[in-house]
């Protein structure tokens, strides 16, 4: 399940972000791509923490985590050194738990305004990478949880929305991966649990998962498929 495992959207990104731009590929950009969504990723934790502790006792705790994470050493590493999609995918998800947290809490199961979030949150972190699955996996034991405590069967709408936004996410990075890889390639990929299946050269070279991950987008956009280009080579 390797290409459904890292949708292109990780590398589509800072790939429109050179382009529109007009400038060529380079560290710097990139590092400055990362700090932005950090920065992006600090506010939606504080609106996080504030959704979640609304006590006066409380109070300082947004902040408290917002400057906790706009610090922390490990993240402002990574995003000054490395780049990938197990990364970046953090940014979304973030997003998608400060719409979750505010259904469940204010109880916003009939809103479209809200659903439409979730669907676009989820949605966003499933085309980036793996993780969207557990994302959609939480939004159902939360709304199975409460339907427990309240037998309210509305609850579930947003467990179904969070699963519709996953199958839209998998079915465009299949429409697209299907336009540079075929089917009878596609499927031995997903038996083997890796591209080393179709192409073992990719396993080598740069080394690791690291380097497949940067290499198959690269291959998509060198078939015109957009997404990022061969930038990710040059950067190590």
């Amino acid at each position: 399940m390797y290409y459904f495992s890292h949708p292109p959207l990780a590398y589509d990104l800072p790939y429109l972000m050179f382009a529109g731009l007009g400038i060529a590929p380079n560290v710097l950009g990139l590092q400055l791509f990362n700090m932005l969504f950090h920065l992006l990723t600090t506010v939606c934790l504080y609106l996080l923490v504030k959704e979640l502790h609304t006590s006066e006792a409380a109070s300082r705790a947004p902040l408290f985590a917002a400057v906790l994470y706009l610090f922390m050493p490990a993240p402002l590493w990574f995003h000054s050194n490395a780049y990938m999609s197990d990364m970046f995918v953090q940014n979304f998800w973030v997003m998608h738990l400060v719409v979750v947290a505010r259904i469940f809490k204010r109880g916003e199961f009939d809103s479209w305004r809200s659903l439409g979030l979730l669907c676009a949150t989820t949605f966003l972190t499933m085309y980036t990478s793996w993780p969207g699955v557990f994302a959609a996996m939480a939004v159902t034991v939360l709304a199975c949880r409460h339907w427990w405590a309240t037998r309210d069967r509305a609850c579930f709408k947003p467990a179904v929305v969070a699963w519709v936004a996953v199958c839209l996410a998998l079915g465009l990075a299949l429409w697209r991966y299907l336009h540079v890889v075929d089917l009878d390639s596609l499927m031995l990929t997903t038996r083997a649990g890796s591209p080393c299946g179709v192409e073992q050269e990719w396993c080598t070279g740069l080394g690791g998962r690291s380097a497949i991950a940067i290499q198959l987008p690269h291959r998509l956009s060198t078939r015109g498929i957009g997404g990022p280009v061969h930038w990710a080579h040059t950067m190590a």
